[in-house]
């Protein structure tokens, strides 16, 4: 039985514009392969949960030094969070989280500097779950002026926001759930005991001053009148407050501002006038 000329059979489609494949090069195509190895290798060798909770707690409060490092702190902002300190778990802490997870890769890079902003970008890939994130970090490199920092601040500037986009991709990637017994954990063992207070005040105090941060701007931060008014939770803020300043999350002079004092009055002068004096404005009339 003969076909009819317009059937399927017979048809013959010529496709003049069809795309040739993408050629890679060689640098992709290993790329490609060893990513492709460390995910069958990661689901040939799964992680234990439980096994991860444990292994960070343990590692951030292997000693008072590491659990110091584990979190940070930033005063307070006007607006919502008015009156209420920000706290969160650092980049050493993000590094740990990485060290005990297992089946993980997680950097950063500078992606961008157009001369006033350089942009850092942190990059995290479960290998296991195959989930990946990024998150990009924007610090200026010039001064109040509009002047260019020089080339060793603007490195450390990259390294700051660097250390920040890194360890914020890591807590998208890593679940809070086993991030925070070790956070909780952290700031108890940096803290110490109500026995140990006394000493670990004046050290904060000496480690601020080493800083040019004054006695006076440190008390002020966790509104205290003398050294001996700090209390644990003072000293875990002030633990977090130094932190923030290593870690380029903030600086000093927006933790610690400059204290403006009132001028004072010349209390002679004033009673001359028949002016009013407020209390803590009174100058020596002998002045």
């Amino acid at each position: 039985m003969d076909m009819e000329p317009n059937s399927k059979a017979s048809e013959i489609i010529e496709l003049d514009n069809v795309a040739s494949p993408v050629a890679i090069s060689p640098l992709e195509a290993l790329e490609r392969a060893n990513v492709d190895i460390a995910i069958a290798t990661a689901n040939k060798y799964p992680r234990d949960i439980a096994r991860v909770k444990d292994d960070i707690k343990s590692m951030a409060t292997l000693d008072q030094e590491t659990a110091q490092a584990c979190f940070y702190t930033l005063p307070p902002r006007k607006g919502e969070r008015a009156g209420k300190r920000i706290q969160g778990p650092s980049v050493r802490l993000a590094e740990i989280a990485v060290s005990c997870y297992r089946n993980i890769k997680a950097a950063y890079r500078i992606i961008a500097d157009d001369g006033k902003f350089i942009v850092a970008q942190g990059v995290c890939h479960d290998l296991q779950q195959n989930v990946s994130t990024s998150v990009e970090i924007r610090r200026r490199i010039t001064n109040k002026e509009g002047v260019r920092y020089s080339d060793d601040m603007i490195q450390t500037t990259c390294q700051a926001a660097g250390a920040i986009a890194y360890r914020n991709a890591v807590f998208k990637v890593v679940p809070m759930a086993l991030v925070k017994p070790a956070f909780d954990a952290a700031k108890k063992v940096a803290v110490g005991e109500m026995k140990n207070l006394s000493e670990r005040r004046g050290l904060m105090i000496e480690t601020f001053g080493k800083m040019g941060i004054e006695k006076e701007r440190v008390l002020k931060a966790v509104d205290r009148a003398s050294v001996e008014e700090i209390t644990l939770d003072d000293l875990e803020a002030l633990i977090g407050y130094y932190n923030s300043i290593k870690d380029g999350e903030s600086s000093v002079e927006e933790i610690f501002p400059v204290i403006k004092e009132e001028p004072k009055v010349n209390m002679k002068k004033l009673f001359e006038k028949g002016e009013k004096v407020e209390e803590g404005q009174v100058e020596n009339p002998k002045a």
